[in-house]
């Protein structure tokens, strides 16, 4: 499934047409969306934007356990995307495989480096033994997580914020 793809299977699982889609969901031109659908896939910010969109409506339990799997798999599209958009704009590359993973991210200077390890920090904290320490680094980790922003997201934003 491609973007193109992954939007009209969001837009079918919330049981719209693309006009109500786009005017109270989307908030984008019908025209628009249409074109997203059939030849220009979303890119950039609209990424993130339909990820955020999907994440929101995949835990509405109104919805079917069918449909929210499908939002589900329509927002790690649109962030897996994103991230295969941005990564080699910004120097950093993902590598998946089984529960893991690595980041590869270039760092200059002392203020990404600092930036880069307090991250690496909290996430290494949110698994520590000590119970409130872990609770801290987790309300920290859950509070990027409700702003709707993955790592890569949050690093590329830096980046194009600077740019």
């Amino acid at each position: 499934m491609n973007a193109s793809q992954a939007l009209k299977a969001l837009r079918k699982a919330l049981g719209m047409t693309q006009t109500t889609f786009a005017v109270t969901v989307a908030h984008l031109a019908v025209t628009t969306v249409a074109r997203y659908e059939t030849s220009h896939p979303p890119k950039g910010d609209v990424l993130l934007r339909l990820a955020a969109i999907a994440e929101r409506e995949a835990e509405n339990v109104q919805h079917s356990a069918a449909a929210r799997c499908t939002l589900a798999d329509c927002r790690d599209l649109f962030r897996a995307t994103f991230n295969e958009e941005i990564f080699p704009k910004i120097g950093t590359g993902l590598i998946q495989g089984g529960n893991g993973g690595y980041l590869l991210l270039r760092l200059e200077g002392e203020e990404e480096i600092s930036f880069a390890r307090d991250f690496l920090e909290t996430i290494r904290a949110s698994h520590s033994n000590d119970p409130s320490k872990a609770q801290l680094a987790r309300e920290a980790l859950e509070e990027l997580r409700s702003a709707g922003a993955t790592v890569a997201e949050l690093l590329a934003r830096e980046v194009v914020d600077h740019t």
